[in-house]
């Protein structure tokens, strides 16, 4: 009878440990299937992002080396919606689609939701997310060598060009003329009786004349090589006023930002033409000058910055010429030797001074030929070619190349002096004119080009229940 209670009791333990040992092995198979569930899931995650960004705008990144979502696919309105269209498409493929029937033996999982929160474009903080990528591209590509050397040169005289800038050379010319103009004549009576007003017959009188004529034709530059088309420029970002237009979300501001200027000018010299670097691909031939002025062609454009280098060069060389003592002495001989200064000496001084201005002109005028063939010009000269005779024989003349900055140079001080979101949404102009037209699609928009974006995703399985993913996903 022992014998037998003893069995029974045995048989009752195994009987339990068995139990116990089955309900563990329920247990650790059904946490096994929860967490190969929410692994599965978080894997299609991570592979339906990384597909959204492999869907960048291939012509923006071949041409300007940046990566961006186009939300229009080329092919519609860019609305944020279009990336989360394909986003929910790629997670369903990778999650409902797959591990069917004998494939998926730990159940299915269900897309239950996919959101995306925050995103950020290119124009994010006033553009700083494209220039930030337009820098990395000049730090790591060793093409973009030749543009940083150029760069280098002329950028760190961006503040002395600013200051030329500023001075009103024309005007203190201009004021001058009409001092002298004004200025009460001396009257001679003739052999007959009569009185004579005596003029002051001023030989910078044609200098003067010659500067109220458009800038490129007094130099003598040709623009028959530059296009005469129009751009709608108001459809461009710079002028439709556009910032980030993101929803507002957490980590879309992680990370510190390269907008360095004069990294950034560089990017601006390799990527884009100007008029002595014309891409003629491009919509836009004078690009560098548009990034300057703005306006609607390359003629204005190309106008505009010549005439801003002028005011730049006429300044420099006006200062020259005032402190060149023998130039100075040969202005006063030339005055002298006018009438209405042997009848007033107090002519001299004042038609003296301009006719250095009118040596100022002229050479200022050689030194935007020579900018416009190829040559290079000093931004602060300590040698001229101004000579009074010049201006005595009503004749321009012309100078051979010498040190100092090409015209290239000369535009990358202009786009130094730019407000920075200027510059940036300007630039962004251009890539908008391009990419339009390369990819046919008139709707292309820089502000909505995504860079980075939060997502939220929720699921459903058999052994998950809901469960949510979020993730933060981008280029940089």
């Amino acid at each position: 009878m022992r014998k037998r209670k003893l069995k029974g009791s045995v048989t009752v333990f195994l009987s339990m440990c068995l139990s116990a040992f089955l309900l563990i092995m329920t247990l650790l198979i059904r946490l096994g299937i929860i967490n190969g569930e929410k692994e599965r899931f978080e894997i299609a995650t991570d592979v339906s992002l990384n597909s959204v960004l492999g869907e960048y705008g291939k012509n923006l990144y071949e041409h300007y080396d940046l990566l961006y979502i186009d939300p229009s696919y080329t092919d519609r309105a860019p609305e944020i919606g279009n990336t989360g269209g394909r986003l929910g498409l790629y997670l369903r493929k990778n999650t409902e689609n797959v591990l069917r029937g004998q494939e998926a033996p730990w159940g299915r999982i269900s897309i239950s939701e996919s959101e995306i929160t925050a995103y950020r474009t290119a124009a994010f903080k006033e553009g700083s997310s494209m220039r930030s990528q337009a820098n990395r591209y000049v730090n790591e590509a060793t093409s973009a060598a030749p543009s940083k050397e150029e760069v280098s040169e002329a950028y760190p005289f961006t503040e002395a060009a600013a200051l030329l800038e500023e001075v009103d050379t024309f005007g203190e010319w201009s004021a001058l003329m009409e001092f002298i103009e004004g200025k009460e004549k001396p009257v001679i009576r003739k052999e007959d009786g009569t009185l004579r007003i005596v003029e002051v017959s001023n030989p910078a009188d044609w200098v003067y004349a010659l500067a109220g004529s458009e800038i490129l034709y007094a130099a003598g530059i040709g623009i028959g090589d530059i296009p005469a088309a129009d751009i709608d420029t108001g459809s461009l970002i710079s002028n439709r006023g556009a910032a980030d237009e993101g929803i507002p979300g957490e980590g879309m501001d992680t990370g510190e930002a390269d907008t360095d200027k004069e990294t950034f000018l560089s990017y601006l010299t390799d990527r884009m033409g100007s008029r002595d670097h014309m891409r003629e691909e491009r919509l836009l031939k004078c690009e560098l000058e548009y990034v300057i002025s703005g306006r609607e062609n390359d003629y204005s454009n190309y106008r505009e910055a010549m005439e801003r280098i002028f005011r730049i060069r006429f300044a420099d060389n006006a200062g020259l010429a005032r402190n060149d003592a023998g130039l100075k002495g040969e202005a006063v001989l030339a005055a002298e030797m006018l009438e209405i200064c042997a009848l007033d000496p107090s002519f001299i001084d004042p038609v003296a001074e301009s006719i250095l201005y009118a040596a100022a002109y002229l050479e200022t005028l050689c030194d935007l030929k020579s900018l416009s063939e190829g040559g290079r010009v000093p931004l602060l000269k300590t040698s001229h070619h101004m000579s009074v005779d010049h201006v005595l024989e009503g004749t321009e003349y012309s100078a051979e190349s010498g040190e100092g900055f090409t015209y290239r140079q000369y535009l990358i001080l202009l786009m130094g002096m730019e407000e920075d979101v200027m510059l940036n949404f300007r630039a962004m102009d251009l890539m908008e004119l391009e990419i339009r037209r390369l990819d046919s699609n008139p709707g292309f928009r820089m502000d909505r080009c995504i860079e980075r974006m939060n997502v939220s995703i929720g699921a459903s399985g058999s052994g998950i229940g809901e469960y949510r993913v979020r993730r933060t996903y981008g280029y940089y």
